[in-house]
């Protein structure tokens, strides 16, 4: 909450018939052999005006609403006039701001879901070359601060409708060529019939920038008399607000926010808010004019079998471009095209005027858009629609408050002795006012009046949140959805009204994105080493257009930048925050049903959706370990081939494996047979001894009982021939020795039979019944076991 003047929202007095007047010069004196002061370049230099008046005189309106617009996100929401008028009644300006932090969820959120680009190659042979474009583009965001001035232009276009990048080249050699920045909305112009996005139908567009005189004249030794005679003084804009041009924001808001305080000067001096300002100061400074422009001209393109040459504009003097035509490589092909140009006027001189500098032919200047009105495209922000609600919000709540705190009386004249001393009395929480009589004295106030006024204020900010698309759920507040889903419901609505603004952001650096590889491809033509930061501080060292010679003195370039072509492509996968979230969380639930081992070869697109810190690497590794590519690695023969040969040396590990498993199989096996080949023939040997010896057999029993065998006597043959024991049967003793000698005879015969346990051709426990049934019972005498 602020209050006081110093919030007052001031109305630029834009003046679209306002033409930049200069004193006139004799061109003479620049000499009459200047290039720039021919018939030729005056009429350049008048049509240059005129579309500088057309963009002004078509933006003008709109300009002053996004004035406003930005007066409101930094809490300057009344006007002067509405502040005089509560000040005559004693009644505060108060401001809640409920905008600004609306609009800085939004911003932050840019800023936590910035998104990554890749760079693609045009050909299957040039994969590597793309790689090292790819790095090098982050490297020129690295040194330019790219990500800082791209949301800059972001915050502009949140909450005026439109913000700035440009991209270019300098001339400082100790800096990197390419550079990336932010420019500030007020300093451009742009076509108004433009219509799409890209600017692609824009005709020109024009960045004004003040400078100091004497760097003006070191940009432009030649033209010395021309930028004296534009230059003015700094004291002369501070105190002149209708001499000051709009086109500089510091000036109009030093002009137009302190004119009153400018009290005049004393001695030599000009007091400006407590700060001294010299009226004599000799620091002049030069309104420039840079235009950005298209002309119509027949150029020659190539075309033919020669792909890296194929649709570009021929030059004469590239000897490449010499070398294809005579060979018959390309052909020429004369055509009309728009071809860029760039001209710096100030006042009524033309100061330069020559073919861009680029290949790519577009404006250096990217534009971030908020919304567009329908009518005539005009820009707008979040704020533009919130205003309304924003500033009865304001009133009510310094209504409500002086309702509350005021106090009105309605007496007779006679009803007190002192009225001062009454009105005093009135104001204070413990007056005491001495009433005459049975006067009429009585205190009059609206109480329910306020409590209405509260009830409007949060209509209001429910208003503010609804074109605003910013929810209390959104900003985490308390509300009365309890559930996850209702939660998550309100947030997915409330983030869907600024779908629009951060699809342009993507929008815009797509095309930022495909001028800077046009640099990269145009200006980084001599050997360098340039050293790459990755996410975690890790340094990695790339060199580019290494000269390398063969046995002839023949020289080729390796990692040559400007040698191939490649494509930009954003990565959309970070501004899908909300969507993104949703899918991990239905993964990951489903991943909890599946099979382990479906659920390990999925779990690096798992890891991918989520938010985690280092999930790069988490994922890289998770591939790693279920020899899994990424979607880049696929590409990549070289990775391929490297995952081929690690797969087929892990297939010949489990083939090695597997045949050792099965060696020490064949080798268990061959030793049981043998264990049972020896037990089939120490029975055959015992079963030749019971029948020799039926006493024997009688003793064996009895011994087997004894130590606590709990089958039957029988279970000794019965165990050998590989059967279930019989049930105990009672029978006499000299039965009992007959049956012994019976079932040893049984078990020699069958021992000697052809293809039983005891002979090779069988394994042992192969003979008897299928698995899991009973063996027929054998015609044996049963008897009880001896007491």
């Amino acid at each position: 909450m602020a209050t006081g003047p110093e919030n007052t929202r001031v109305t630029p007095p834009h003046d679209p018939d306002e033409r930049y007047q200069a004193t006139e010069y004799d061109a003479a004196q620049e000499g009459d052999d200047h290039p720039l002061e021919g018939p030729q370049a005056q009429s350049k230099l008048s049509q240059l005006q005129e579309w500088y008046q057309q963009a002004r005189e078509g933006q003008y309106e709109n300009r002053q609403q996004q004035e406003i617009d930005a007066d409101f996100y930094d809490g300057l929401q009344w006007t002067q006039e509405d502040i005089d008028t509560l000040q005559a009644r004693g009644q505060p300006a108060f401001v809640f701001n409920n905008i600004k932090p609306a609009v800085d969820w939004v911003i932050g959120t840019e800023r936590k879901t910035r998104a990554d680009f890749k760079v693609f190659p045009r050909k299957d042979e040039d994969r590597e070359i793309a790689q090292i474009k790819g790095k090098l583009l982050k490297y020129v965001n690295d040194v330019n601060n790219g990500e800082y001035a791209r949301s800059r232009a972001f915050k502009d276009a949140a909450r005026v409708g439109v913000g700035w990048l440009e991209d270019g080249v300098r001339d400082d050699i100790t800096k990197d060529p390419i550079f990336s920045g932010y420019e500030s909305w007020r300093n451009i112009y742009y076509d108004p019939l433009s219509r799409e996005k890209d600017l692609s139908d824009a005709r020109y567009l024009f960045r004004v920038k003040w400078v100091d005189k004497d760097i003006a004249l070191r940009m432009f030794p030649d033209r010395e008399e021309a930028i004296k005679r534009s230059a003015r003084g700094v004291s002369e804009l501070f105190r002149s607000a209708e001499g000051q041009e709009p086109d500089d924001d510091f000036i109009r808001v030093m002009a137009e926010h302190h004119e009153q305080e400018l009290t005049g000067t004393v001695g030599s001096a000009a007091v400006l808010d407590g700060e001294t300002i010299n009226p004599g100061n000799e620091r002049d400074r030069v309104r420039l004019v840079e235009c950005w422009y298209k002309e119509p001209a027949k150029v020659k393109i190539m075309r033919g079998y020669n792909e890296a040459l194929e649709g570009q504009e021929f030059d004469p003097q590239n000897t490449e471009h010499m070398r294809a035509e005579s060979e018959g490589e390309v052909s020429l092909r004369e055509t009309l095209r728009l071809k860029m140009r760039v001209a710096i006027f100030t006042g009524d001189a033309l100061l330069a005027d020559q073919e861009t500098p680029y290949k790519h032919n577009s404006f250096p200047f990217t534009p971030i858009w908020g919304w567009r009105r329908d009518r005539d495209n005009a820009p707008y922000g979040m704020i533009r629609n919130s205003r309304d609600p924003q500033e009865d919000l304001n009133k009510r709540a310094s209504k409500a408050l002086h309702i509350l705190s005021s106090n009105q009386v309605v007496a007779d004249k006679s009803a007190v002795d002192d009225w001062n001393e009454a009105v005093e009395q009135i104001g204070r929480s413990d007056g005491v006012i001495r009433v005459n009589g049975e006067r009429r004295f009585e205190f009059v106030s609206d109480k329910a009046l306020a409590s209405e006024h509260l009830q409007l204020m949060q209509q209001d900010q429910v208003f503010i949140q609804n074109t605003t698309g910013v929810t209390d759920e959104n900003m985490g507040r308390e509300t009365n959805a309890t559930s996850g889903k209702a939660i998550q419901a309100r947030q997915e609505q409330g983030q869907a009204v600024t779908f629009e603004l951060f699809d342009n952001l993507r929008l815009a650096m797509q095309i930022q994105g495909e001028k800077q590889l046009s640099l990269v491809e145009q200006y980084y033509d001599m050997p360098r080493k340039l050293r790459i930061v990755g996410q975690k501080g890790q340094s990695e060292f790339i060199e580019i257009n290494q000269p390398r010679y063969d046995e002839n003195g023949a020289v080729t370039f390796d990692n040559d930048i400007t040698g191939t072509q490649a494509d930009f492509v954003v990565d959309q996968q970070d501004f899908n925050q909300t969507t993104r979230q949703a899918m991990f969380e239905q993964l990951m639930e489903l991943s909890s049903k599946l099979p382990a081992d479906i659920t390990l070869q999925m779990l690096d697109l798992v890891i991918d959706l989520s938010d985690v810190p280092n999930k790069d690497e988490l994922v890289s590794r998770i591939r790693k370990l279920n020899g899994q590519l990424g979607p880049d690695e696929d590409q990549d023969p070289e990775l391929k081939q490297q995952q081929q040969a690690k797969q087929a040396e892990q297939e010949r590990d489990q083939e090695i494996e597997r045949q050792d498993t099965l060696s020490e199989v064949q080798e268990r096996l061959a030793k049981a047979t043998n264990e049972r080949l020896g037990a089939q023939k120490e029975a055959t040997e015992l079963a030749k001894e019971l029948r020799d010896n039926p006493d024997l057999a009688r003793i064996v029993d009895q011994l087997l009982g004894s130590a606590g065998y709990e089958e039957s006597r029988n279970d000794l043959y019965a165990t050998l021939m590989g059967r279930a024991p019989p049930e105990p049967n009672p029978e006499p003793k000299d039965q009992q020795d007959q049956a012994a000698v019976q079932r040893g005879q049984a078990a020699l015969q069958q021992a000697q039979q052809p293809g039983q346990p005891g002979q090779p051709g069988q394994p042992a426990g192969d003979q008897g019944a299928p698995l899991g049934q009973p063996e027929p019972e054998e015609a044996v005498p049963r008897r009880e076991p001896p007491q």
